[in-house]
């Protein structure tokens, strides 16, 4: 049954290939709901594994600077103007014992610093290369253990274990048979606890937000909304589970369900 779409105070969006299409941008109908969404007064922000370096450097220009957002998986609730209200970081042990070790193991490494994100050679150079312009320096450069979460890339059996091994994190682990990769945050953090902190602070229950995702780190996020909404492109996983699947995003998908939801919230006030 399709709920009353104007009852919602509040919509959260994954990233990539949910409000960004597969050329890594947000198409122009996709960018006019927003700002319509934001003039009738609609709270939105993004729940996003997406660090605050990356975010900053694209998608944060979409939203007003007011608004709040759930980053790295859950690990940090920051406002569009840099603003952090809460953050939750890995273990600095951790941090070393993964980066030493799985250096060690020819691994793939990001981790995600206040400024930059810190990247191995192969993932560096991509990330220049990145449309985005993310602001990234050589892993060899990080001159802390401070972050909100780490990535790793060409996993073998034995990367895996040593990240199961290490105390006080929480991770998700993506299987797509060749292509592995592994997020590791703290321990407890998820997109989902993420919504409760945004929740929190803005006062807005979970039940009352719309929820908008597509991936596999996105089941606690959609989870824990009150209605949760999967792209037509989302893994199958995540279609299952939602109360709605919308279109697929390089069909703008996305803007189309928006502005089903600006229409509802028209339609209330005539």
């Amino acid at each position: 049954m399709q709920p009353d779409l104007q009852s919602y105070q509040a919509i959260l969006f994954d990233i990539d290939n949910t409000l960004t299409n597969s050329n890594r941008e947000i198409s122009p109908r996709v960018a006019r709901a927003l700002q319509m969404l934001d003039g009738r007064g609609i709270t939105i922000g993004v729940c996003t594994a997406r660090d605050r370096a990356a975010f900053a450097s694209y998608a944060s220009q979409f939203f007003p600077q007011k608004a709040l957002h759930v980053l790295s998986n859950g690990a940090q609730i920051m406002r569009g103007s840099g603003e952090v209200l809460e953050q939750h970081l890995i273990p600095e042990k951790t941090i070393q014992t993964v980066c030493t070790v799985l250096l060690q193991q020819k691994a793939e490494i990001i981790v995600t610093g206040a400024k930059y994100v810190y990247a191995t050679p192969e993932i560096y150079s991509n990330i220049q290369h990145h449309p985005w312009h993310i602001p990234v320096k050589p892993l060899v450069q990080l001159e802390d253990w401070v972050a909100t979460a780490i990535v790793v890339y060409k996993l073998t059996p034995q990367s895996v274990s040593v990240i199961k091994e290490q105390p006080g994190i929480s991770f998700i682990h993506y299987d797509k048979g060749v292509h592995q990769n592994i997020d590791i945050m703290a321990a407890g953090v998820n997109k989902g606890t993420g919504v409760k902190q945004w929740s929190n602070h803005t006062s807005i229950p979970p039940e009352n937000i719309i929820g908008i995702g597509d991936g596999q780190n996105d089941f606690e996020f959609l989870r824990t909304v009150g209605y949760s909404v999967a792209m037509g492109n989302a893994h199958p996983e995540i279609k299952q589970q939602a109360d709605k699947v919308i279109g697929h995003t390089d069909e703008d998908g996305l803007a189309l369900f928006l502005e089903e939801v600006l229409d509802a919230y028209i339609q209330s006030t005539k």
